[in-house]
């Protein structure tokens, strides 16, 4: 016998549910609708295909596993700063507010779910880019490859950031 533990995930449908009250930029929640639908169709499966060619990959990750990375992708769209190109929540927020953490009988908060989702983001996918800023905090930055496959062209990245900077020179903070 191996042990008690299960191969099952214990939050086998997770979502995202962002903190109530945050107002977010327009680009932001479009973003996140065009992440919902990103492993629908059959885009992704030709995306799948590169990175079986390329070697990244040797077959299409499980369903609950892709669960996992598009929920914790809707999450990172949603704190996306444009302005900066980073993502303004951290690794635990995040998984909080997407189902992906897990609390166990002591109290201790595990993330390895949302980590394992990250780690595909970054070396399977090439969709983000971990980090750190000047302050030594843990940063999450997107790549052009994430614009492309989510399908958001150049300008438009380009106009959401001009957007950004003119309200962060109004206001002091991004709303």
């Amino acid at each position: 016998r191996r042990g008690d533990h299960s191969a099952l995930c214990k939050c086998p449908e997770p979502h995202f549910e962002p903190a109530p009250n945050l107002v977010r930029p327009r680009f932001c929640r479009q973003l996140m609708k065009r992440a919902r639908d990103l492993t629908s169709g059959c885009r992704f499966s030709l995306i799948l295909y590169r990175m079986k060619w390329q070697g990244k990959r040797e077959r299409k990750p499980k369903s609950d596993r892709l669960r996992a990375v598009v929920v914790l992708l809707q999450g990172l769209c949603f704190y996306y700063d444009p302005h900066t190109n980073i993502v303004q929540r951290s690794l635990t927020g995040l998984a909080m507010d997407c189902g992906l953490a897990t609390e166990s009988e002591n109290g201790v908060i595990s993330i390895s779910r949302a980590s394992r989702a990250l780690y595909s983001l970054e070396y399977e996918f090439e969709y983000i880019v971990r980090g750190t800023g000047d302050d030594g905090d843990f940063r999450i930055f997107f790549t052009p490859a994430l614009f492309q496959a989510l399908r958001i062209r150049p300008d438009h990245l380009r106009a959401a950031r001009r957007k950004c900077e003119r309200s962060v020179q109004k206001r002091g903070t991004l709303q």
